[in-house]
């Protein structure tokens, strides 16, 4: 599954706001992804 590879070797901002609203999308990608493991 490349999309969390790609979402971690995006560049992210340097700002708090930007970091925390990476690793919030991250957390997403990373629950949907194991939801979908689950149902298949």
């Amino acid at each position: 599954m490349n999309l969390i590879g790609n979402i971690k070797n995006a560049p992210c901002p340097k700002n708090h706001a930007g970091i925390r609203f990476c690793r919030d999308l991250e957390k997403r990608v990373i629950s949907t992804v194991n939801k979908t493991q689950y149902l298949g």
